[in-house]
């Protein structure tokens, strides 16, 4: 999310590279995974840095999963004396699920429109960290305007000196014909070594493309090489500040719905890719063999579906093989397994 007044430094778009991806993690809240999902809480720093008005909370009221949707919702303080205040929730995947590289992607429907709704599906680099913003890199794969229901927008953010703040950013809108608070809507971005770009889909499969930035320049120097590391994942609904003025005097409460988050890596085309903390909930296919077999894991569990009898290795995240377990064709749950490691597959 745009945090200050920008220096605009445009780049060049590029053709991306044909990858076969592969499904390497997803959540698709079945419950709010606390070991996935942290919030944020407070005001922040000026109002998150955009003069925001609400406060997000850890409240079941702000954030909760109902019938495998994840709700973030933003309530009106009733009787503000000051400018209109909200509580709301803003949740971050930093610590627990980092990707480098990747398709990222959520099915989402945005809130009721109204002048400063402002939902947002976002990246942050694990640097912020001790760096801080905006040297860490941040990749807006979706913020909406509840003053403009019709149009999307995505930003890749960064600092352009490496030696003084100087805040960077690259951003376009797309303008659609039909409103996207009125139905569940694909939004993602494709993160190669050279290329960050931001589309939505709608429910014709059509895939629009919002913004396209190259990256393949990246250096220290012009610090763009933070698009070359690692990032987190977060979702939030904030209300009033910078990026849609503040809302409205009779604005109500709005509800930001989230489907399903979901993680795809082509390693044999980009094998510096990365997923960390990918044991913590859902899916975690290697992707030689994701049609073989699918691994599922929750806080108790690991559970091995397989179309063939073999073996699963099981690595630490540094490459140390940790065990070896026989299995037959079907469902096998394991309780033994590290939660924090890595699974490969072999057939007999």
């Amino acid at each position: 999310m745009n945090k200050y007044i920008s220096l605009i430094c445009l780049l060049l778009s590029t053709t991306l590279a044909k990858a076969e991806y592969k499904l390497v993690w997803q959540d698709e809240f079945e419950t709010l995974n606390s070991e996935i999902w942290t919030h944020e809480t407070g005001t922040g720093d000026n109002g998150w840095g955009n003069f925001e008005q609400e406060t997000y909370t850890d409240s079941p009221l702000n954030s909760f999963v109902e019938n495998s949707i994840l709700n973030i919702r933003a309530l009106r303080i009733p009787d503000s004396k000051d400018r209109v205040k909200y509580t709301s929730a803003r949740l971050k995947t930093q610590g627990n699920v980092s990707i480098l590289y990747g398709k990222i992607e959520a099915r989402m429907k945005l809130p009721q429109r109204g002048q400063g709704v402002w939902p947002a599906f976002w990246m942050l680099g694990e640097s912020i960290v001790p760096k801080g913003w905006p040297y860490c890199g941040e990749i807006d794969i979706m913020e909406w305007k509840g003053s403009q229901p019709n149009s999307v927008i995505s930003t890749s953010h960064w600092n352009g000196n490496p030696y003084n703040y100087e805040h960077c950013n690259y951003g376009s809108t797309l303008d659609l014909s039909f409103s996207l608070d009125e139905d569940f809507y694909t939004y993602g971005v494709e993160w190669t070594p050279r290329v960050l770009e931001y589309y939505m889909i709608d429910n014709n499969n059509q895939k629009h493309t919002i913004n396209v930035i190259d990256i393949s320049v990246g250096t220290d120097a012009n610090g763009i090489s933070c698009f070359h590391k690692p990032a987190f994942i977060l979702l939030n609904l904030a209300m009033g500040g910078q990026f849609d003025g503040d809302v409205a005097a009779d604005l109500g409460d709005r509800t930001f719905q989230i489907d399903w988050v979901r993680v795809y890596q082509d390693k044999e085309t980009y094998p510096s890719s990365t997923l960390t903390g990918n044991s913590l909930s859902g899916m975690d296919n290697n992707a030689s063999n994701a049609e073989e077999v699918r691994i599922y894991r929750n806080n108790k569990s690991t559970i091995v579906e397989s179309k063939s009898d073999g073996h699963i290795d099981v690595f630490s995240y540094d490459g140390k093989l940790i065990l070896t377990k026989s299995i037959s064709a079907g469902t096998t749950t394991f309780v033994d397994i590290p939660r924090l490691s890595i699974i490969k597959f072999r057939k007999y």
